[in-house]
């Protein structure tokens, strides 16, 4: 078990229990969430570690382009910074699709992505936006924070404060529009123990139009960051 005192992006202790949200998927444990107030970060308190995370994974419909137990425990262990850190080569471009909020090794991976881009190389990450309006309608239903698959919960103030403190600056932020509708089906199901598909697709609707003009309120956004070392 993995207790923080500080936030992982600022370092600040100005950290409080906000909501505890409880894993619908495999165990049926209820974990904390706790969130910085300065930079808006959350994370999942009190998270299982490298060697208890993988029970977590468990489950048949977690990764949907896999059908084997075997598939999911090589997926697993692709998280270990272990792998990336095997790579000798750069890159003019590196892409995580919903991959950064499960790594346990934060820091270490972002560390080692920014050393394998090569000058202005660019980086693309897609995470789940805990400020958005589907979030703010489910709450600790909302099925984006899956814990405790998912250890860090973004806001994009926290994202760009963590990016810049790795050497890399916001290019532009693009919406995953669908991401609403899925999450809020989802969530649905948290919340009542069956498909309300009609109630689904007016919240991903109504998180989607409260995003039209500004992605970064989207349920999922993707980054695209460039290399800056200056």
């Amino acid at each position: 078990m993995i207790h923080y005192d500080t936030c992982l992006v600022c370092d600040s202790s100005d950290i409080e229990h906000v909501i505890s949200v409880k894993d619908f998927s495999v165990s049926g444990k209820t974990f904390p969430i706790w969130a910085c107030r300065s930079c808006l970060f959350r994370f999942t308190q009190d998270i299982p570690d490298m060697t208890e995370i993988p029970m977590y994974y468990q489950f048949e419909d977690y990764i949907s382009h896999t059908e084997t137990k075997k598939a999911v425990s090589r997926n697993i262990k692709a998280l270990s910074s272990e792998n990336l850190f095997s790579l000798e080569q750069r890159f003019d471009a590196i892409t995580m699709w919903h991959v950064l909020e499960h790594v346990h090794e934060l820091h270490a991976y972002l560390a080692k992505i920014h050393s394998l881009l090569s000058e202005d190389g660019i980086f693309v990450v897609a995470v789940p936006n805990h400020t958005s309006r589907d979030q703010l309608a489910y709450q600790q239903y909302w099925a984006a924070y899956d814990v405790p698959r998912h250890l860090y919960h973004f806001s994009p103030t926290s994202m760009e404060t963590l990016m810049r403190k790795h050497g890399f600056r916001l290019v532009k932020s693009l919406p995953m529009w669908f991401d609403s509708f899925y999450v809020s089906m989802l969530s649905e199901k948290y919340r009542s123990g069956k498909l309300n598909l009609i109630s689904a697709i007016l919240h991903g609707l109504q998180s989607n139009l409260s995003a039209v003009m500004d992605s970064k309120k989207c349920s999922s956004v993707i980054y695209v960051l460039r290399k800056d070392d200056h």
